[in-house]
């Protein structure tokens, strides 16, 4: 499986689909987040090894904002439930040292 540097979790995305996920080469990154509504629930996934979905840290989405993360490399997805997403932009950015 090949790690990108930057995974696009929400393009101007609206509605409450949940991906497949992403590929992320994990490390010290950013998590990017922007929109015009958000979900009532909104959380960053990884995928285990046995496929099932686990959150990534215990926040949830619910503004604007820019978080620091230290992550494995792996597939990662937003997961959206409950009210609207509007126009919702989320990235996994990795933060060369």
């Amino acid at each position: 499986m090949g790690y990108t540097k930057v995974a696009v979790l929400a393009d101007n995305e609206s509605g409450l689909t949940v991906g497949d996920g992403e590929s992320w080469a994990g490390g010290v990154g950013a998590l990017v987040y922007a929109g015009t509504s958000f979900p009532t629930t909104c959380r960053v996934q990884i995928q285990l090894p046995n496929n099932a979905w686990l959150d990534v840290g215990a926040a949830n989405i619910a503004a604007n904002g820019l978080e620091s993360l230290d992550l494995p490399a792996g597939r990662y997805r937003l997961n959206k439930s409950g009210g609207t997403a509007t126009a919702l932009y989320v990235r996994l950015i990795s933060i060369p040292r």
